[in-house]
């Protein structure tokens, strides 16, 4: 017989409630990712007035041939007031804005939300260095193009 239902058969099985497997899973969560951890992705759905909203939920996608793998990420509002992170929303930092289709490197504490069975990140901090490298390396790339091509005259 499958080893999958052999317990099955000797009686010790145990058998858990939707909530009591949904706090273990969370329990095996915080104890696999005890710490924020920093993920790279690419922005997706962020809702274009996420600015005026209490909470923004928003998905972070794979980059090239892992675009289509995604994780939902959550800005709760009593993080971004804790850590700052409305100015990444408002545009009140001059040089980083949250938006579509931008990649990021996201600080996030990964989390499961018994009550919905939703797994998570929790949004705490942004390495803008990560996301203006990128564009400053597109930027020059683009100009390098230009110039072969005599257009920048």
């Amino acid at each position: 017989m499958n080893d999958l239902f052999s317990s099955l058969d000797d009686g010790e099985r145990r058998v858990f409630s939707v909530p009591e497997l949904n706090e273990e899973i969370r329990a095996a969560l915080q104890d696999a990712f005890p710490a924020a951890v920093w993920v790279r992705g690419e922005v997706q759905r962020l809702p274009a007035d996420a600015d005026r909203r209490k909470h923004v939920y928003f998905e972070l996608h794979g980059t090239g041939r892992e675009a289509a793998v995604s994780i939902p990420v959550a800005l709760l509002d009593w993080d971004r007031r804790r850590y700052g992170l409305q100015r990444y929303l408002d545009g009140s930092d001059p040089a980083f804005r949250l938006a579509d289709k931008l990649e990021v490197c996201l600080q996030c504490v990964v989390d499961f939300y018994p009550p919905f069975g939703k797994l998570q990140l929790k949004l705490v901090g942004v390495d803008t260095t990560f996301t203006l490298g990128q564009l400053e390396a597109r930027r020059r790339r683009v100009l390098a193009r230009l110039e072969a091509q005599g257009l920048l005259e």
